[in-house]
């Protein structure tokens, strides 16, 4: 089954038949495991303890990864034919209780309880885990369920299990509910959320080998460590071998993950969001009274151009592993020498900072610089000064190369009256 074809169903899983006679007592005790599947949609393996807290970040978020909820009853299951109502989300037996107040989570299965005696699974996109619905359908499965937000936020979900039957009232009742995720000590931590303080005054300076990268840090906890991306003028990738994290590895704090890494740039499913105005440029979201995507990094010596054109090529803006060009670089750090890079070439070079989940965000600013001053004793000092361009401080190349991204930012504005 190709991943792109696997649907958001309530399937048979694959646990053994424990069934007993059927007690008499109606209360259910279930056990509930997430597992993620592989890229042709069978199971792959159960998140242990460790990966439901570094497991789902943004990307694999925006990559529709889905997520399987393994569910079983650990003892008997009370009368069989009384409907269990599942539900994804944060906080859903308050939710539930306030009737919409707060926004309700997502419906994932409406089973009879006996069901729960073989076991059986149910997929969710990861989504779900953080946002409420915005329409009048709930169903997860459904196209018509719009969520009130994307791939944005922090914080622990996941399934919750209500008896609606148990005390003869309508709804879900907060003492209702059989199997709350949080009592269990059990959720998905989910965290959509790149590191927000950023280092600054990125600075790049010509060493004999390669090129001396240093910054000023902005202490923040959130960062667990930082890259580098780079590329030539040219817009060509630094020819270096710094591999990807392994597409379904929890994060280890020394990796970033995008798009690109996990699914290749194409979504295993999608999910409606109320708005959604994602964007090339900028926070990655077009704000009220942004005719595009600005943020507050865009500069015309940046990664993007204040009328959010690119001034890198789209693999260094979507920070791309082959534009990576140093290997993990820990938070303490306010410096790296970046070294392999061809001497005849003239650098862009930008700085990734990452949080332990491995969502990240890169310092809009660019620092410009050749890998070294070519040297010539016996013209003397002034063959250095002149054999070289030195940087983000307006000079040579990157002079060039910051013009070039003016114009066609101005290009693009003709074209679009």
């Amino acid at each position: 089954m190709r991943r792109s074809a696997v649907a958001w169903v309530v399937g048979a899983g694959v646990f053994a038949v424990t069934g007993q006679a059927l007690a008499v007592d109606e209360s259910l005790e279930v056990r509930v495991r997430y597992s993620i599947l592989d890229e042709q949609g069978e199971p792959l393996r159960t998140l242990d303890d460790g990966e439901r807290e570094r497991f789902v970040n943004r990307a694999r978020c925006e990559c529709g990864v889905p997520i399987q909820a393994e569910l079983q009853a650990d003892g008997g299951v009370g009368t069989a034919a009384r409907t269990i109502l599942g539900f994804v989300g944060n906080r859903c037996a308050g939710r539930e209780a306030a009737e919409g107040r707060n926004g309700l989570c997502s419906v994932l299965l409406a089973e009879p309880a006996a069901v729960f005696r073989e076991g059986f699974s149910a997929l969710f996109h990861p989504a779900f885990l953080n946002s409420y619905v915005a329409s009048t359908q709930r169903e997860v499965g459904s196209p018509y369920t719009t969520l009130a937000r994307g791939c944005e936020g922090e914080g622990q979900g996941g399934v919750w299990l209500c008896d609606p039957q148990a005390d003869g009232a309508e709804g879900c009742q907060e003492d209702e509910f059989v199997y709350d995720a949080e009592v269990a000590g059990e959720p998905l931590r989910y965290d959509f959320e790149p590191p927000y303080e950023l280092p600054y005054d990125l600075r790049a300076e010509p060493r004999a080998g390669g090129v001396l990268l240093s910054w000023s840090s902005p202490g923040s906890q959130d960062i667990a460590g930082f890259r580098v991306v780079c590329e030539t003028e040219w817009q060509y990738g630094p020819e270096l071998s710094f591999p990807a994290p392994a597409r379904d590895e929890a994060a280890d704090g020394t990796s970033y993950y995008t798009v690109d890494s996990v699914c290749g740039g194409e979504p295993h499913s999608l999910v409606k969001v109320a708005e959604d105005g994602l964007g090339i440029c900028g926070d990655g979201h077009v704000d009220p009274g942004e005719e595009c995507d600005e943020g507050d990094q865009n500069s015309d010596e940046g990664l993007c151009s204040d009328s959010c054109e690119l001034c890198v090529s789209p693999q260094m803006q979507r920070l791309d592993w082959s534009r990576v060009c140093s290997d993990f670089i820990a938070p303490d750090q306010t410096s790296v020498f970046i070294t392999g890079l061809d001497p005849d070439q003239f650098y862009h070079f930008a700085l990734v900072a990452h949080d332990a989940a491995g969502n990240a965000r890169a310092l809009g600013q660019l620092a410009s610089e050749a890998p070294y001053v070519a040297w010539d004793a016996d013209v003397g000092d002034d063959a250095g000064m002149f054999g070289c361009s030195v940087g983000p401080k307006g000079h040579g190349s990157w002079v060039m190369s910051m013009g070039l991204c003016s114009l066609l930012g101005w290009i693009g504005r003709r074209r679009r009256r």
